[in-house]
């Protein structure tokens, strides 16, 4: 008698009996039984990891009855698309494990059991714990930004080679490649390629350029981030300064340094410091509300948001109090969407 285990194309130690039905990218890993001997369908896309068993068959009934009822108990087991099976998890015969779904290690899912899609299911016998639904979710969109940074780091590296580093197209790459980290939460890789875009564009345009101070707030805001707040400050200043020189005080780009220039003192406690700033940003947005392009015009809002944090934070509560009725009031005259849109 052979001590090997049948050949399959997922893992020398697993053991697939039966001829299960095994859809494309399923991954099975050592000392796992797939047992197809009552019909076994597994989904695209599933992984079934170590020691774990889906069985379609059971043999208890013929035991128990020391074979006098000498019958094999067969159930369709089924496994929907992108099933995540935990180590030495069991599936009985018969259960239906709905698409999207965790069976946690260890976890006994009983005969004839039905998991909804979306589940995350554990212990013995295994009960559903919670929908999963906006997990995923938020897990794909953090793949697709994985997906779309690793993309941008590529072209990156080919407008590098082909145009050079202080090409218009090379410089927007860098920009948009921060941008993809820091939207990972990635904010040191975000903060590096800001100061190498930096330099280039220091180097390039020169250091009162507009695109130059707009990347020098930008990694001010990226050091707020990473807590170097210090640092953030002393960038902030310098670029609120600049941009009052060169496009006035009432420019909604002065504007934006000077609130985030608060923001940063702010992170540091200064509150004295934050306080002027803050709300001379408020009230230069908000002279200017009817002359700023659409995608500026909710900036008002979110400067009297940020004051009513501002001061909450202080341990000023009247004043919180007071900039809190203004953004009431704000938010009474915003318009609202006509009924059943």
């Amino acid at each position: 008698m052979s001590s090997k285990l049948p050949p399959n194309p997922y893992h020398e130690l697993a053991w697939i009996a039966g001829t299960p039905e095994i859809g494309q990218g399923v991954w099975i890993g050592a000392f796992t039984l797939i047992d197809g001997l009552g019909g076994l369908k597994i989904g695209d896309g599933c992984n079934i990891s170590s020691g774990a068993q889906v069985l379609s068959h059971s043999t208890a009934r013929r035991c128990v009855t020391e074979r006098v009822l000498d019958v094999v108990d067969k159930k369709a087991t089924e496994l929907g698309a992108h099933v995540f099976v935990g180590a030495n998890a069991i599936v009985l015969m018969g259960a239906k494990v709905g698409h999207h779904s965790i069976v946690a290690a260890g976890a006994v899912v009983l005969e004839d059991a039905v998991i909804p899609p979306y589940s995350l299911v554990a212990g013995v016998p295994a009960r559903v714990v919670r929908s999963i639904e906006s997990e995923v979710k938020t897990w794909r969109e953090e793949g697709g930004r994985a997906e779309a940074a690793a993309l941008l780091g590529q072209a990156l590296e080919i407008s590098k080679r082909a145009l050079g580093v202080e090409n218009p197209s090379t410089l927007l790459l860098l920009n948009d490649l921060a941008g993809a980290y820091a939207r990972q939460g990635k904010n040191a890789e975000a903060a590096a390629l800001i100061v190498e875009t930096l330099e280039i564009q220091k180097r390039v345009l020169g250091a009162e350029h507009p695109d130059t101070l707009t990347m020098m707030s930008n990694l001010a805001t990226m050091y707020r981030l990473q807590g170097k707040t210090a640092e953030a400050a002393a960038l902030g200043a310098q670029a609120l300064e600049i941009r009052k020189r060169v496009l006035g005080a009432e420019h909604p780009d002065t504007l934006a340094s000077m609130v985030n220039l608060g923001l940063s003192y702010s992170a540091q406690g200064k509150h004295a410091e934050a306080e002027p700033l803050l709300v001379s940003g408020y009230e230069g947005m908000k002279r200017r509300e009817a002359r700023m392009p659409a995608p500026s015009n909710g900036l008002v809002k979110v400067a009297l948001e940020r004051l009513v944090r501002f001061y909450k934070a202080w341990g000023q509560p009247a004043k919180a109090a007071e900039w809190q009725q203004q953004l009431d009031a704000l938010n009474a005259t915003a318009p609202r969407p006509a009924a059943g849109k």
